[in-house]
């Protein structure tokens, strides 16, 4: 063989290897990024339902705190108040992560509804009765706040069906 044979053999094998190796890194760099970018979503969401199972307990906190002053005179907003901030603060972050938390796909647009409901009922209980609530109100108020429990838990529910995906 002279050498011209042998860089007819040579110069392909070389130039294949090469481009195999530009495609594999390319390759390797896009997974690499993908893995990243699954990682902080994952953070990310872990972080929300972290949060809103805290504002969940808090709500069924609430529950239980206004069972147990019952029967006396006070301020409905003053028990109601924290875990409306508490709820706040957590739609506050949904929104730092819009292309993370879909709201739509976890159904946390239907918890968001349901506190304005309950939120709006407490308005006008403050307009009508100085900040104490009416039968009526109050009877209003358990039905949105039962939904807004059961959307708390079916938000939580898809929450963590997306963290193991």
């Amino acid at each position: 063989m002279e050498i011209k044979d042998w860089l007819l053999l040579a110069i392909p094998i070389t130039c294949n290897g090469i481009i195999l190796f530009v495609f594999q890194q390319m390759y390797l760099a896009k997974l690499k990024n993908n893995e990243r970018t699954n990682t902080y979503k994952q953070d990310v969401l872990k972080d929300f339902l972290s949060r809103l199972q805290e504002c969940y307990h808090m709500f069924l906190g609430f529950q239980s705190l206004n069972k147990e002053r019952s029967g006396k005179d006070y301020s409905f907003e003053q028990l109601w108040n924290p875990a409306v901030a508490k709820f706040h603060d957590l739609i506050v972050y949904s929104d730092t992560h819009p292309s993370t938390i879909v709201r739509k796909d976890i159904g946390f647009d239907k918890c968001i509804d349901n506190i304005q409901s309950i939120i709006d009922i407490l308005f006008e209980c403050r307009k009508n009765n100085n900040n104490l609530i009416s039968k009526e109100g109050e009877a209003k108020f358990y039905i949105k706040y039962e939904e807004t429990i059961l959307s708390m838990k079916e938000c939580m529910a898809r929450c963590e069906r997306e963290i193991m995906k």
